[in-house]
């Protein structure tokens, strides 16, 4: 049987059936601190190795053992062969490692050669039986033994141990003596794994995508999953889910000592416990921000939104030389006007305004002159003689792999995937293409990336196109423009889903008097003097290099008043009277945008006064846990005997607050 979209928020509606969650919590295996896969088991590493005996001769001594060479065409250990098996060679670290592997090599039958593991056989002298230990602090413990070996290498795996030293104990060869080429003892690899939890023992069928896997009912508390919107509905969202109390009696110590889990993958499902694990529908992807013991009996695992791998530093490059060494680079997208170049070379005028490839420079100045150049085509430029100012440039910004990055969903994309920490496979593509149908408009974005998070510059980037920035369900980054005009994806009324008493007015925002939004940001603004000295700056640029914008786009209320609009709001401001302003002495309190083009502000200025110019309101909604497949930006129709809503009224999912243990959803709803 499969469950379909309707039958799922049939289940979800019903009170009678258990809601079983499924948690599935990603890890990936310590590494030592010198790294995986690395031998420390050897003499460059400090390694030292004894023996229960040697060769008389002196010309196989344990040393030989741990030297790097594995076919045996040098020396290599050999006991004593008067001395009866067993017989033991030890190595002893420089300090404390985590090893999983021990490889053996033993002597080959013919002309030596690099072993491959379970490919090179031997039959003379190889060694036949022998046990692995590790030194455990007060004992060796066995971990691995081999046994009927007619191979040159053999590796032998067990659970990744810390220790300070190794024994390998031949107990039988082939020709009755102990010898050992080399030994090696590797620290792990880089694995990963994934731990599957649940609230109810559940196991999924052998039908199923990962069949007969089985889910341990060790959680103890799910915290409730909570998005929203900020303040201005625009932005990054917030969404913290919190903590995972795990039954800690059931783990090893594995989980706290062996394992890596910030960062990794947290993912949340629910379902009947009746029901296929693919029939299971995800309510939360997100990343691990920490794994704590709360108590003797509780680990803690502190879950995170996806965004939170974007709360970090753009991963750009330090400035290579010059008086701003070590640095980050600057970052130019788009055709950024008059933005601040970087001095990486005196001697030969070299400059760089942007970490990577561009589109072209249109123009360098020389204290608002402007002077020729070389591009380079990388981001940087020389000048000719040095400059008598500060250098400037307007240029074409960053390229990426379909070519030049100017629109909002493209700038989004390459912030977070070129400049920041997820790739492809984290966005949900469909919206990113959606906003870029709806916002085609050119912006231009320009950083010196000094304290700035991706994060932040996205919210510059949705700030400019009203739109919004968010995790689906699945764990998708996407990208949203807010609208009132979409199509209805669920209808939610007060006879079948809304709780009793579970509808309330939240905020009452009256119409908006203005909306302003200024354009052509001047990423260098300068105050210049015209003609004399040969400045060559003319009275135009001297006005336009002293502004922080080119230009203004502005919507006015044509029915609102003083007495029935509120001046001061947080993200609603007054200002001028004239529509646009193409020569701005100050445009203190219009929203500050990246478009380049006057023409493209008033017209955001105008869609924006669509919207907020008449009185909106913000319910909260309670309901049962149907709206659990909702996400922020959804349309939605609330049906209700009170506020108007009678005959039913579209409105805008701006929060999601899901109560699992409750099996209740409170909906910020904006109509």
């Amino acid at each position: 049987m499969t469950i379909s979209d309707a039958d799922f928020a049939a289940w979800l509606a019903a009170e009678s059936r258990p809601r079983v969650m499924l948690v599935e919590l990603d890890w990936l295996l310590n590494a030592d601190p010198i790294g995986f896969d690395v031998n420390v088991a050897n003499a460059s590493r400090g390694a030292t190795a004894t023996a229960t005996s040697e060769d008389p001769s002196g010309s196989y001594p344990p040393s030989a053992a741990i030297d790097g060479e594995r076919t045996g065409a040098g020396a290599y250990w050999a006991a004593d062969p008067t001395q009866p098996l067993p017989q033991a060679l030890t190595v002893t670290f420089n300090g404390l490692y985590l090893v999983d592997r021990v490889a053996l090599y033993s002597r080959q039958d013919g002309a030596p050669v690099t072993p491959v593991e379970n490919a090179t056989p031997c039959f003379l002298h190889q060694i036949k039986i022998a046990d692995v230990q590790v030194w455990a602090g007060a004992e060796w413990i066995t971990v691995a033994s081999l046994d009927g070996n007619f191979q040159a290498k053999r590796t032998l795996t067990f659970a990744p141990r810390y220790t300070t030293a190794i024994r390998v104990v031949v107990n039988a060869s082939a020709d009755g003596k102990a010898t050992i080429v080399e030994v090696e003892a590797l620290t792990p690899s880089a694995v990963t794994g994934t731990e599957y939890l649940a609230t109810h023992p559940f196991i999924a069928k052998p039908t199923d995508s990962r069949p007969n896997q089985i889910y341990r009912s060790i959680v103890k508390r799910l915290p409730g999953f909570v998005q929203r919107m900020n303040d201005l509905l625009i932005g990054r969202t917030t969404a913290n889910l919190g903590a995972i109390e795990v039954v800690s009696s059931q783990l090893t110590d594995a989980w706290l000592f062996e394992r890596s889990w910030i960062g990794r993958g947290v993912r949340l499902y629910v379902g009947d416990l009746t029901w296929s694990r693919d029939d299971y529908r995800a309510v939360w992807h997100g990343v691990i921000g920490d794994l704590r013991v709360q108590d003797d009996t509780t680990l803690v695992v502190e879950a995170r939104d996806m965004q939170h791998l974007l709360s970090q530093p753009l991963r750009v490059s330090e400035v290579p030389a010059g008086p701003l060494l070590m640095r980050p680079m600057p970052v130019a997208i788009g055709n950024v006007f008059n933005a601040p170049a970087i001095l990486l070379d005196e001697a030969t005028h070299l400059y760089a305004f942007h970490d990577g490839s561009t589109d072209g420079i249109t123009q360098v100045r020389d204290r608002g002159v402007s002077v020729s150049f070389t591009d380079l085509g990388n981001g940087t430029f020389t000048l000719p003689s040095q400059p008598v100012g500060r250098v400037t440039v307007d240029a074409k910004g960053a390229v990426g792999g379909d070519g030049p990055v100017r629109t909002a969903a493209d700038i989004i994309r390459y912030l977070v995937v070129a400049l920041g920490y997820l790739d492809d496979d984290d966005l949900d593509v469909d919206s990113f293409a959606t906003l870029n149908a709806l916002c085609p408009q050119l912006l231009a974005l320009y950083t010196n990336a000094v304290g700035k998070t991706v994060l932040d510059l996205v919210d510059e980037v949705c700030a400019t196109v009203g739109a919004f920035s968010a995790v689906t369900r699945d764990g998708r980054f996407y990208v949203q423009r807010l609208d009132f005009d979409g199509t209805p994806v669920m209808t939610i009324t007060e006879s079948a889903d809304i709780a009793v008493g579970g509808l309330r007015v939240e905020k009452i925002l009256p119409p908006v008097r203005d909306i302003r939004i200024v354009a052509g940001r001047n990423y260098s603004p300068n105050t210049y003097t015209t003609g004399g000295s040969g400045s060559g700056v003319s009275e135009t640029n001297v006005n336009t290099y002293q502004n922080a914008h080119r230009s203004m786009g502005k919507a006015v209320n044509a029915t609102a008043t003083a007495a029935t609009v509120p001046r001061a709001r947080v993200y609603r401001v007054s200002g001028d009277a004239a529509s646009t302003v193409s020569a701005i002495a100050k445009d203190e309190g219009a929203y500050v945008s990246l478009f380049t083009n006057q023409a493209d502000a008033q017209a955001e200025a105008e869609r924006r006064m669509r919207l907020w110019g008449f009185t909106r309101y913000l319910f909260s909604v309670t309901c049962n846990i149907k709206p659990l497949t909702l996400r922020l930006g959804d349309t939605v129709r609330l049906v209700h005997r009170r506020y108007g809503l009678a005959g039913g009224r579209n409105g805008v999912v701006v929060s999601l607050d899901a109560r699992f243990a409750q099996r209740k959803t409170v909906l910020g709803v904006m109509v």
